[in-house]
């Protein structure tokens, strides 16, 4: 008995030592549990709020490229506005030379029609000294006339005859008006051209249009 109360005496408070223990310990899983609890709940509100924030980030994105894309029209209609305004101004200045040139237009197709009818089988001075006779000789009769008188204009254009130009024609207005009897005209052009320009430059107009 003696050796028997010796050892409770010692387990005794080990023993509640033991229960204090699992008290505790059952204490702290509930404890966990709760924690646990609350864990899930802040992960399911987490993830709501990823979820939340990847919608409107996206919806930010896409409104962004939205306003980018807007302002790279206003800032196309803002230089295309810009642009026929000043193309209205040209416009506009354009009907009036048109007006203009109408009642002179009569004088002109006179003097064109006079160089390609006789101009070809002349010289430079020659034919300028005819452009100047023909000139004179339709003002007096009171005809108009657009003036500085020019037979280009209305025989060819600017883009022609740097097509002619590039094509090895040179640029000088004597080869102009060859270039122009020679692709106007209703007959064959006699060319005398001894430094083959005339040549050259037929055969690199027709490679480049056949």
């Amino acid at each position: 008995m003696h050796r028997y109360y010796d050892v409770a005496e010692n387990v005794e408070p080990l023993r509640a030592q033991v229960k204090a223990m699992e008290k505790a310990q059952a204490e702290t899983e509930k404890e966990l549990g709760k924690l646990n609890e609350m864990l899930s709940a802040l992960k399911v509100e987490l993830d709501a709020l990823n979820a939340n924030f990847s919608a409107a980030n996206g919806e930010l994105s896409e409104l962004q490229s939205t306003a980018a894309t807007m302002e790279k029209r206003l800032t196309a209609a803002s230089k295309l506005i810009t642009g026929l305004t000043g193309e209205r101004t040209r416009w506009t200045n354009d009907i009036v030379s048109l007006k203009e040139g109408g009642g002179r237009l009569v004088g002109d197709c006179l003097l064109t029609a006079a160089f390609i009818s006789y101009a070809g089988a002349f010289s430079a001075d020659y034919r300028r000294d005819g452009i100047e006779l023909d000139v004179a000789d339709v003002v007096s009769k009171g005809i108009p006339l657009s003036q500085p008188a020019k037979v280009e204009p209305l025989l060819v254009t600017d883009a022609i005859v740097q097509g002619w130009n590039s094509d090895g024609l040179p640029a000088d207005e004597n080869s102009v008006q060859n270039g122009i009897l020679t692709s106007k005209a209703s007959r064959f052009p006699l060319c005398i051209d001894p430094q083959q320009q005339d040549v050259s430059w037929i055969k690199r107009g027709n490679a480049q249009t056949g």
